[in-house]
């Protein structure tokens, strides 16, 4: 008997290390067990033998279909077959963002965190599709975007108006209705801010866009770009004390050289100031993209 099971165990390792290394993923379709456990075999017939199992919530790739069968391989590069059916799995469908500063959110409500901020023409893993927000995965984040702003079509999305230049009229619009306004640390308006607080309010206002609430936060935001790709509605970040190796202050590109901020300087207002003027020039470190 102990002979016996011996030998089975030998073959079924044999079966499973005769198994290729998985191939690149994006080759294949991706999908998600539904069913509690399912069996893999090693041929596409009821008899064949058990090589592994899948339990619910696991994914897998989709090498092909046959005669109610499907192919599919997993993680740790095993190969095999399924029964096909609706019921066991469901495909991982490819969606496409369709606007500019879409929220990744932490859970399905505007009051959420935002995670992440997303772009048009941005591919995601549509999870699950749930009335007004749609459950994402972006590599290793996983959140909700409102269903308004995502699609499965790619030439829907890459065809959509950006708007970009309105979003950037109404940014700065936004950010010089608030100049002289007193800086306050800790406030972010509309009566004061301090610079972060400046730079949330003017995104959130103008183009409903939640960025985190710090300054060293919102320099790790977007598309990060170097001093001479600067564009109007680019967040420039730098550190004021000198030393080049924290970000404590922030502001809104305009033009020109020039940008908009909540400066706790002796002005302690917001105010427009030129990155050419020495103590700027000095303690610039970056600027990044939020409106592609």
């Amino acid at each position: 008997m102990k002979k016996g099971w011996l030998l089975s165990c030998l073959f079924t390792t044999s079966i499973i290390l005769t198994f290729p290394a998985i191939a690149d993923a994006n080759q294949y379709e991706k999908a998600v067990v539904e069913s509690p456990i399912i069996d893999i075999r090693l041929d596409s017939n009821s008899n064949s033998t058990v090589i592994s199992k899948i339990s619910k919530g696991q994914e897998i790739l989709i090498v092909g279909e046959e005669n109610g069968w499907t192919k599919i391989k997993l993680g740790t590069g095993i190969e095999g077959f399924i029964e096909s059916s609706d019921s066991q799995i469901k495909k991982i469908e490819d969606g496409f963002i369709t606007n500019k500063g879409v929220n990744l959110r932490r859970n399905a409500t505007t009051e959420s965190e935002a995670i992440h901020i997303l772009n048009t023409g941005d591919k995601v893993e549509i999870i699950e599709k749930s009335g007004q927000w749609t459950k994402v995965r972006l590599n290793s984040l996983i959140g909700y975007v409102h269903s308004d702003y995502i699609s499965s079509d790619l030439n829907k999305s890459a065809t959509v108006s950006r708007g970009a230049s309105r979003d950037i009229d109404s940014l700065i619009e936004v950010a010089k209705s608030k100049l002289g306004t007193p800086y306050n640390y800790g406030s972010s308006g509309p009566n004061s801010f301090d610079c972060s607080g400046f730079v949330s309010y003017s995104y959130k206002t103008s183009l409903g866009i939640d960025l985190p609430r710090t300054s060293t936060s919102q320099s790790k935001q977007g598309t990060q770009v170097s001093k001479d790709e600067l564009q109007t509605g680019d967040i420039v970040y730098f550190d004021t004390g000198g030393g080049l190796d924290r970000v404590n202050h922030v502001g809104i590109y305009l033009s020109d050289g020039e940008f908009i901020h909540a400066s706790s300087g002796r002005n302690m207002k917001v105010m427009i100031s030129s990155l050419d003027e020495k103590h700027y020039r000095n303690s610039y470190m970056g600027a990044t993209r939020i409106i592609e």
